[in-house]
């Protein structure tokens, strides 16, 4: 971590709010060392929000509009046997909890594997790791996958003068539903009183024929995939003890794909 003025001089105007220097690992001098690690995790929310049923926010919506001066929006006599009637007809009558029925996944499933290798002699030194992240989503067609590759090499050629080459790669994969990337807050957009689906298994009507969990479902998918090409060429030369002069050139490459598609569900209108 660098703070004073002097050691963030180099660094321009980016180290306003200070400098942190980060070094990858490098390869030993000794026999090849092979390593693999696995990790796996569950997530899951922290706390999420509790809705009233569709009789409560009817009821609520009519006394809203009652100290506003106006009259009642839903029948009452419907209100009041609202639950029985919701048991008798729920597709007439829907009491949908859209919350519970978008996380189908209430926890998501973490997995990572990590092998790396690293050998050297006392001229040459090298060290290649190899990642995967992969972890699956709360709701239906959300899923996340990473891959990493970097190999770092060391090179003592004269006693002044040592060379690093570094090569690293991460691809990232994502896929998520095309209605909206922040599916939990649809989720949250309506009450029970609309329709997700119906008892003979289609898509309820929702809300003015929306219907979020539909398009969540079966309204089409955003496949992203970033691709990132990355290296670090660099000379230390060492003309005396106590002095070294480092060069380093760094290229970065960025190639990314898209694919979107969109399909409406189909919403049966009454």
């Amino acid at each position: 971590v660098l703070k004073d003025a002097a050691s963030q001089a180099i660094y321009g105007a980016r180290a306003a709010a200070g400098v942190i220097l980060i070094t990858t690992k490098r390869g030993k001098e000794g026999i090849l060392q092979l390593n693999y690690d696995y990790e796996y995790g569950i997530s899951e929310p922290t706390t999420l929000p509790s809705f009233v049923g569709a009789r409560d926010y009817r009821n609520m919506i009519n006394e809203r509009s009652l100290n506003d001066g106006g009259g009642n929006i839903f029948d009452p006599a419907v209100n009041d046997n609202y639950d029985e009637l919701h048991r008798s007809d729920p597709d007439a009558y829907p009491d949908t909890d859209w919350q519970d029925l978008t996380l189908n996944n209430k926890t998501t499933n973490r997995h990572r594997h990590d092998l790396s290798m690293s050998v050297g002699t006392e001229k040459v030194k090298t060290r290649a790791s190899l990642s995967y992240v992969t972890e699956d989503g709360l709701y239906e067609n959300r899923d996340y996958d990473r891959y990493t590759f970097r190999v770092n090499n060391n090179l003592q050629m004269y006693k002044w003068l040592e060379a690093n080459v570094d090569i690293y790669y991460k691809r990232t994969e994502t896929l998520e539903p095309s209605l909206d990337p922040n599916v939990i807050r649809q989720a949250r957009l309506y009450p029970g009183i609309y329709s997700a689906i119906r008892t003979d298994g289609l898509w309820g009507e929702g809300k003015d024929g929306e219907n979020n969990l539909a398009a969540t479902i079966e309204g089409g998918t955003l496949d992203q995939r970033f691709n990132q090409i990355s290296g670090i060429l660099g000379v230390t030369i060492k003309p005396f003890e106590g002095l070294s002069i480092r060069a380093n050139i760094s290229p970065t490459y960025n190639f990314n794909k898209f694919n979107e598609f969109t399909t409406p569900a189909l919403i049966p209108r009454q």
